[in-house]
């Protein structure tokens, strides 16, 4: 079937990691994907997300909010900081191919530091199925309140915190494989290639 694009919705698309790096186990690289404008919005949230409110935010709207993984095993790459970048074009590829109707702008939220060059390298690839493609990068630190300064909370989009706790849930075994959407959000990826690029870019 013919994919249709749309100029009227922006795809917003956020990644996280499992940040388990001491870990013998295998990381988690999530990413979710939503083309709900309050999904990218700024707004304060607690430092833990329920997972009852993952669990609700998927079912809400589920023809709206998507997500894809990938294992992070590679020793070496494990080690480079920040990695999280290399996995968003084969995870918004994934996404993209079981779309019918595709966005023609995506702003990708992307947790932690990132250089520009990253920044030129995800627009470059990303352009290619988009045309008009945004990277921001977001270090989620925890803020006092104005009104209550004993309660800390992070200022990030609403899909960013969202992807945080999926990544650390599926690491956990705390929330299962979604396999009722009629795909496999697991994705196979190139980690040795991840690791080229990292020393491309030095």
């Amino acid at each position: 079937m013919e994919k249709i694009t749309n100029d009227s919705k922006m795809l917003g698309a956020f990644f996280d990691d499992s940040n388990n790096l001491q870990s013998p186990n295998p990381g988690i690289v999530a990413g979710t994907f939503s083309d709900i404008q309050d999904d990218y919005k700024f707004n304060s949230f607690p430092r833990r997300i329920p997972l009852e409110d993952l669990f609700s935010w998927f079912k809400e709207q589920p023809d709206n909010r998507h997500y894809r993984f990938a294992k992070l095993t590679h020793e070496e790459l494990r080690r480079i900081q920040p990695f999280i970048q290399f996995f968003v074009p084969d995870l918004v590829k994934s996404y993209l191919s079981s779309c019918q109707i595709i966005p023609e702008k995506i702003t990708v939220f992307i947790d932690g530091i990132v250089g520009r060059s990253y920044k030129a390298y995800l627009k470059d690839v990303l352009g290619r199925d988009f045309k008009e493609v945004r990277v921001e990068n977001v270090v989620k630190r925890e803020r006092e309140m104005a009104k209550r300064p004993k309660q800390k909370r992070i200022y990030a989009p609403r899909g960013l915190m969202m992807a945080d706790r999926l990544a650390n849930s599926l690491y956990t075994g705390e929330y299962s494989q979604n396999q009722d959407k009629g795909y496999n959000p697991e994705v196979e990826v190139d980690q040795f290639h991840f690791l080229h690029l990292a020393r491309e870019f030095g």
